[in-house]
């Protein structure tokens, strides 16, 4: 064996190796996108929901409003550029907003605060899985 074909062999050990690698991480990456996006339709439809029960022209109607239309910003931006610590921060301020609907708004049905607290738990641990994600180089 010429030392030509043993660095073939060797470059071709590690080929294989890194298609390997390369394909589960190709595998794993998507995940968090894909938790997101049921994440922002779960929180979506579970807004949509406490939007039918608030007074229209509200304070509260107006923090679900913008609320929904954070999160479909939020998920636009997950599917465009993928998972990213920005998109975390996004989401918190969501988390924040959502968190002062209670109080501000005067949202007194227990049904109603505990379907805001499901969406806020929800929005909080995606934030936080997001934070972790290390921005691309």
């Amino acid at each position: 064996m010429s030392i030509f074909s043993s660095i073939a062999s060797a470059e071709h050990t590690f080929v294989n190796w890194f298609e390997k690698e390369i394909t589960a991480v190709e595998k794993a990456a998507p995940t968090i996108e894909r938790d997101a996006e049921a994440a922002f339709t779960y929180s979506t439809t579970g807004l949509t929901i406490i939007a039918q029960e608030v007074e229209p022209g509200s304070a509260a109607a107006g923090i679900i409003s913008k609320a929904i239309s954070d999160l479909k910003v939020a998920s636009a931006t997950v599917y465009d550029f993928g998972a990213n610590p920005t998109v975390g921060g996004f989401i918190q301020t969501v988390v924040k907003d959502l968190g002062a609907l209670e109080g501000a708004a005067g949202i007194k049905n227990a049904g109603t605060v505990a379907t805001v607290a499901k969406v806020i738990s929800t929005l909080a641990a995606l934030a936080e899985a997001f934070l972790a994600v290390a921005p691309a180089a």
